[in-house]
């Protein structure tokens, strides 16, 4: 994915919706493998949705889990 497909990581505009993100994306977001995001997320929680069979996760909850790790 190009770095023009995450518009601002820390802070998404108000009037934009969320996107819905693969866990491959989640992984490539955090630079980890997807195999830490299954892991990581099933232990904390939430977070990860199945939509269409797939997992997602929103951007802005994933941006606000990043700001709480850092806090």
């Amino acid at each position: 994915m190009t770095k023009d497909h995450y518009s601002s990581p820390m802070r998404r505009p108000e009037s934009s919706p969320s996107k819905l993100l693969t866990v491959e994306a989640v992984a490539d977001y955090l630079d980890k493998s997807p195999q830490w995001v299954y892991k990581s997320f099933r232990r904390q929680g939430g977070m990860l949705y199945r939509v269409g069979g797939e997992l997602r996760a929103y951007q802005h909850e994933l941006d606000a889990w990043v700001r709480s790790q850092a806090a």
